[in-house]
């Protein structure tokens, strides 16, 4: 199965139109600098004015460090 957040929104009876994009499917523990840095390439090419990257919370604070960093980035 590719991802289940289709059902989760179904079965949550959202409304809300939402596009979904699976980049990859790997436990936090395991991902590594290369797979953080495909989650900020996917994040720098959305279109979308908001976006919810599902990740697991052993290394949610990295992905979101690597993200962070690019606001610096973009506001010069």
């Amino acid at each position: 199965k590719d991802t289940h957040l289709a059902e989760m929104l179904q079965r949550g009876r959202s409304r809300v139109a939402v596009s979904i994009r699976t980049v990859m499917m790997v436990n936090s523990l395991e991902m590594s600098d290369s797979d953080r840095a495909l989650v900020v390439q996917n994040y720098l090419q959305s279109e979308e004015d908001r976006i919810v990257i599902p990740h697991g919370t052993d290394t949610m604070t990295e992905t979101a460090a690597a993200i962070a960093g690019l606001r610096g980035a973009h506001a010069q």
